[in-house]
């Protein structure tokens, strides 16, 4: 029982910050942490069992049930609040830089749980199950790939050297009642009394339990650099990125990713020494890919902009950006004012410049949609998401430009080929269940549904769910048995 309550007060202790942005997203790996990829076969969604729950279950102060409980209790902390990010494209870069450095690991299960947080603080955080949860304000303030690379590869180290399981080992002296108190607040969903609780109660333990302790930062960056240089990133970029932080502490602005991950001199100094071993020679430039991923940042996860262009414009004269990133934010910024026309403009020579760059023409064909050209649009989205059936940000898109041309049947299609190949988006089946909904396919709406509430830590939900629509007389046989399966799985999970 110990146990449990540690874990539940360390989900309460790693909550963000929560910041004014407001939209929804999903959450995991390129490779689908969720399960092996499953084929449809007309009607048919993925094998339950194929979709279940397959994280790196390596505590050794949890169970195995205990941690997926807690893994299970994060994610839906998450969703509840309205915090993950719903951009497939900066998802899918996130992912794969994520999987680049993870398949160096020593981690059994080299599939990440990737959390993109919509919230402007400079943070991010490693939890069990290997899940990473990236803040849109950290990529706002790094400048390139490798500092991003530095942070992920620090916080995959905490997860493959068991970080986490030490803190709450190191966290047992704190009493029960106390741990006690701030549950019950939670259970009430205070955060403002579970805060004074924190406070009254445990006092100064509090502060111990939340920050990794100096050996264990020490030991994330020494094991990060070899990991940023056995994935062929310049380890450098941890340097770089630790000066960085000195900077925001030294002008009063110490970034949150600090409180729970304490810099000191001695780190800053090993990290130049460890890097400078590596020659710079040996590692490939930083690509455009990262500078055009903030683009989307700007635009989708900061507060809402009075006027875009102008907002963008100063922008680039502050920072120092590429001329490419430049025009197609420019672009971005224009499509997000309705200037369609001005953004076919901006867009039109990096097109030119790199015709079978797929970021550029997902713009394009947002573009074109808006202004008119609708049928030209989804035959493009059409031929992109043929070329590339795994690229699912194409995908998705297609499946939205469709659903906006009420062509929802086509569009549950497209999602239902997406969820059989990669289960694991949350918001990918929100989407599903939506488009299922208006052609009144109830079996679908409700399969969908209880997938979305059992990926966002909801999964007694999605359990009452399926057992009440099995009576639903509207329901076909077929799709009966498909949530008699799923709803089996998930009583299994929950053990």
């Amino acid at each position: 029982m110990k146990k449990i309550l540690f874990s539940l007060l360390l989900l309460f202790l790693i909550r963000p910050t929560h910041g004014s942005l407001n939209t929804i997203y999903a959450a995991s790996s390129a490779n689908s942490s969720m399960g092996n990829t499953a084929i449809y076969s007309k009607n048919k969604l993925p094998d339950a069992k194929n979709t279940a729950f397959r994280f790196n279950m390596n505590s050794t102060v949890l169970s195995q049930k205990q941690e997926y409980q807690a893994i299970q209790g994060l994610l839906q902390s998450f969703y509840q609040n309205d915090t993950v990010a719903d951009d497939p494209v900066v998802q899918r870069y996130l992912e794969k830089l994520v999987g680049k450095l993870a398949k160096n690991t020593e981690l059994n299960d080299k599939n990440i749980i990737v959390l993109l947080i919509k919230n402007p603080t400079l943070n991010a955080f490693a939890f069990y199950g290997a899940i990473v949860g990236i803040y849109t304000g950290l990529i706002y303030h790094l400048d390139s790939e490798e500092q991003l690379a530095a942070v992920l590869a620090h916080e995959l180290v905490h997860i493959n050297q068991k970080h986490i399981d030490q803190s709450i080992a190191d966290a047992q002296n704190i009493s029960l009642s106390a741990i006690a108190g701030i549950l019950g607040a939670l259970l009430l969903k205070n955060a403002n009394l579970a805060a004074a609780a924190t406070s009254s109660i445990i006092g100064g333990a509090s502060s111990h339990f939340l920050s990794f302790s100096r050996q264990h930062e020490e030991e994330a960056d020494r094991i990060g650099i070899k990991l940023m240089h056995s994935s062929h990133i310049n380890p450098h970029g941890m340097a770089v990125f630790l000066k960085q932080m000195k900077r925001f502490e030294s002008q009063n602005q110490a970034p949150e990713l600090l409180r729970t991950h304490p810099l000191t001199a001695h780190r800053l100094v090993e990290a130049e020494s460890l890097a400078s071993q590596y020659p710079n020679k040996d590692y490939p430039k930083s690509t455009i890919d990262f500078d055009l991923i903030k683009m989307h940042i700007l635009f989708d996860y900061l507060p809402p902009l009075e006027n875009p262009v102008t907002y963008l414009q100063g922008y680039i004269k502050s920072r120092a950006i590429s001329s490419e990133a430049a025009s197609y934010g420019m672009a971005m910024a224009y499509y997000k004012n309705n200037q369609y026309e001005q953004a076919a403009k901006a867009l039109a020579p990096l097109l030119k410049a790199a015709s079978d760059k797929v970021i550029y023409q997902l713009l394009y064909n947002q573009i074109i949609y808006h202004m008119g050209k609708k049928q030209e649009a989804l035959k493009n989205m059409q031929q992109l998401t043929d070329n590339d059936p795994d690229y699912f940000p194409a995908s998705v898109l297609y499946a939205k430009l469709l659903s906006q041309s009420k062509a929802y049947k086509e569009s549950q299609s497209v999602l239902k080929r997406i969820t059989a190949k990669q289960p694991q988006y949350p918001f990918i089946w929100k989407l599903l269940a939506e488009a299922s909904s208006k052609i009144n396919d109830s079996g679908m709406y409700f399969i969908a549904t209880a997938h979305y509430l059992r990926l966002t830590g909801e999964t007694d939900r999605a359990i009452s769910q399926l057992d009440y629509v099995l009576n639903n007389k509207r329901i076909t046989y077929s799709k009966k048995l498909m949530i008699q399966q799923f709803l089996a799985t998930l009583l299994e999970e929950k053990g």
